[in-house]
């Protein structure tokens, strides 16, 4: 009887160059911790892998995981931006602001809201490119200069009370999905 034999090198993964190189990076074992405490937490809550509680986990990371593309985007080119969750912070002060003091609609003020982040991203853009400051320093002071306005406009305190239509953008359901 002929036994088959298979090359050890295209069989065995954990030492593909590949996988060796992914498995040397920093953020490989932030990867396994997570999917470590995710099973954890399947088996221990039995309610952590229900639709209900991925919708919420989804609905509660999703702000964070538009800035974080628009980041990379900013990394993968070579740069960095600090100011980026600064800047949003002061979209939605604005935004929250033009609804509850000035009494504009909805559209209107997330499109000023929208504005305010076009802004500051042009005068960051502008910091580095025609003044010839390093990214980390431009990007630094917006952030300073974006949480400070936002303070300033809020007295340090929260901006609340929006009508049924505006609180169902982030709030809403369409059928099942958030």
């Amino acid at each position: 009887m002929e036994k088959k034999t298979h090359n050890a090198t295209s069989l065995n993964l954990w030492n593909d160059a590949r996988f060796r190189k992914m498995r040397s990076s920093s953020s490989f074992g932030v990867f396994v911790i997570l999917i470590v405490l995710c099973v954890i937490l399947a088996f221990i809550t039995g309610r952590f892998v229900q639709p209900d509680n991925l919708f919420s986990v989804i609905r509660a990371f999703s702000y964070i995981a538009i800035m974080a593309i628009g980041e990379c985007i900013v990394i993968i080119t070579g740069g960095i931006d600090l100011s980026v969750g600064s800047v949003f912070g002061i979209a939605g002060v604005v935004c929250a602001y033009a609804m509850r003091r000035w009494g504009l609609n909805i559209p209107l003020s997330i499109l000023i809201a929208i504005g305010v982040g076009l802004g500051f991203g042009l005068f960051n853009g502008f910091m580095i490119t025609k003044v010839g400051l390093p990214a980390f320093i431009a990007t630094l002071g917006t952030l300073s200069v974006a949480r400070g306005l936002a303070y300033a406009i809020t007295g340090g305190y929260t901006i609340a009370e929006f009508s049924e239509a505006f609180n169902f953008i982030g709030q809403g359901y369409i059928g099942p999905v958030p």
